[in-house]
């Protein structure tokens, strides 16, 4: 199977595999006059001419994959004013039901970011459709706009942009800002739904040399992002295994960035450096810290829970 751009004779097979590609996620939304199931042949003909559409064909000469880009127009947005800030907008990438999970969206998806240059890219897409939603966060995409465009049904505008940030990630210790006690326990509340209070009183004991468990923080601006804590024991059985990394949290549209791995290496040093080890910490998933060196110890007991939770040590 090989990329290749499609051309004009394209266009009646693009409309068939879109019906076929959208049409069983807008029939269980319940969405079937979505645009991918209602527009007519001389609508795509007119859009053809106005993007740059790759597709990827089966050995049969069967298309089986393709996907569109722009310069992108606010026309999409609301207006008529052409964008000039080298904006690539992208749009219905769809592979066949039956050639998923081969890795080819991936490809016409990275490829057509390759061969139209831009410095921003953005698409659209819906988030009840976790899927396509949560591959565009692993590519790099962060939603700025949402709008919701029928019952139980919001559209999601999503951009990645090449331009190095004004604004860098910074990852700090409450200490280096102890001005963000209370945004941050209100944050970790927020998250965990424990108690305010519990927050401010680890943090205080912190910041006063009480103890040397510490709170770490990712900070895009002077919003929080990511954190997480050390405390003497994250809420389970095993009193004797402390103390513990606790309340790891990254906003949903900045994960698949590398924040959380970057908090617990930060967290682990700073323990280490203070002669604070191992650390050790509850979770259910499983996967994820082992790349980060964490090594999965035993289950424990959580307080007030019917299932064993994973207990890992660093």
């Amino acid at each position: 199977m090989r990329i290749e751009l499609a051309t004009i004779q394209d266009v009646p097979e693009l409309q068939k595999l879109q019906r076929k590609a959208f049409g069983p996620q807008c029939i269980e939304l319940g969405w079937e006059d979505a645009p991918p199931m209602t527009e007519s042949l001389e609508h795509a003909y007119e859009d053809f001419a106005q993007c740059t559409t790759l597709k990827v064909q089966n050995e049969d000469g069967r298309i089986i994959g393709s996907i569109r880009g722009r310069s992108a127009t606010e026309e999409t947005l609301g207006s008529s004013k052409n964008v000039t800030d080298g904006s690539l907008y992208m749009g219905r990438l769809m592979v066949l039901p039956e050639y998923r999970q081969q890795g080819i969206g991936k490809q016409l998806f990275r490829e057509i970011q390759r061969l139209l240059p831009h410095n921003r890219a953005w698409l659209c897409t819906c988030k009840q459709v976790q899927t396509p939603y949560e591959f565009y966060l692993r590519e790099g995409f962060k939603p700025f706009k949402c709008e919701v465009v029928g019952p139980g049904l919001t559209w999601v505008y999503m951009e990645k942009s090449l331009l190095p940030k004004d604004n860098c990630y910074q990852y700090v210790t409450l200490r280096d800002r102890p001005e963000m006690k209370d945004m941050a326990a209100t944050w970790f509340h927020d998250k965990w739904s424990v108690p305010k209070e519990a927050y401010l009183e680890c943090m205080e004991a912190y910041l006063s040399g009480e103890t040397e468990y510490g709170w770490y923080l990712c900070l895009d601006g002077s919003r929080i992002i990511g954190g997480m804590g050390v405390i003497e024991n994250d809420f389970h059985d095993r009193k004797d295994l402390s103390p513990n990394v606790c309340a790891v949290y990254t906003e949903e549209e900045y994960r698949w960035q590398g924040i959380a791995g970057k908090l617990l290496n930060m967290v682990v040093e700073d323990m280490r450096s203070k002669k604070i080890t191992p650390l050790y910490l509850v979770t259910n998933h499983t996967g994820f810290y082992e790349r980060y060196g964490w090594e999965f110890l035993c289950m424990v007991q959580g307080d007030g829970e019917s299932e064993m939770s994973r207990m890992y040590i660093c």
